[in-house]
């Protein structure tokens, strides 16, 4: 009968642990820096060059090798220009290692109308060594935030 090595069942689970908090970091970074309206260029620092990226306002996910971190400043930019006030509310986050599943909601106001908005939000990300190397985005569909009274204590958005 072979021995169980602690060790290296200690190293793993330590290896796991940290990659996790790394991952966990680096989101937590994501949204503060949208939810505080910081610069695309410091919410880009936190995206891999060669991400892979998709959203539903970008039809399918993109090539990492060629497009897929100006689809992710196009799509921080898109979100700056069409609203103001925009606060992302995490309803849950599950890291394991790498890996990350976030359910967030979305309160903002349109620029073009003044409405108040909501939506809520599923984010997939992928971190290695520090940066998001994948990053998915899946949404339902935008509600007028007086819709939604029950989400409207979330709505820390200004005029």
């Amino acid at each position: 009968m072979k021995a169980q090595n602690y060790t290296d069942e200690f190293k793993k689970a330590f290896i796991r642990k940290v990659t996790s908090d790394v991952t966990r970091y680096v989101i937590e970074k994501y949204f503060e820096a949208m939810n505080t309206g910081a610069e695309s260029d410091t919410i880009a620092s936190l995206f891999s060059k060669d991400v892979n990226f998709y959203s539903p306002d970008h039809d399918k996910p993109t090539n990492a090798m060629t497009d897929g971190y100006k689809k992710v400043i196009n799509c921080v930019q898109e979100l700056k220009i069409k609203m103001k006030s925009i606060f992302f509310n995490i309803k849950s986050m599950d890291i394991d290692g790498e890996e990350a599943v976030v359910l967030a909601k979305l309160t903002a106001r349109q620029r073009k109308t003044g409405e108040a908005i909501y939506e809520e939000f599923s984010f997939q990300f992928t971190v290695h060594n520090g940066e998001i190397t994948r990053f998915r985005i899946y949404k339902n569909d935008i509600t007028r935030l007086e819709d939604k009274p029950e989400e409207q204590k979330y709505a820390n958005i200004s005029n």
